[in-house]
């Protein structure tokens, strides 16, 4: 995912605050605490594809 954000920014620079805390958010989900249940991972799930959302409708 880390390879389209350079993409994001300059498409859409005005964004580009908006675009780093959804990346933050994302980074944050996905890379603390990865040895949770599997309830947990679906809700890590849920919640990256949430922000993977948002990210495309700036894009």
């Amino acid at each position: 995912m880390s390879t389209y954000i350079p993409d994001f920014w300059i498409k859409h620079p005005e964004n580009k605050e908006q675009i780093e805390k959804l990346v933050r958010e994302y980074n944050a989900i996905n890379y603390t605490d990865i040895l949770q249940s599997t309830e947990d991972e679906l809700e890590r799930w849920a919640k990256t594809t949430i922000i993977v959302r948002k990210l495309y409708e700036i894009g």
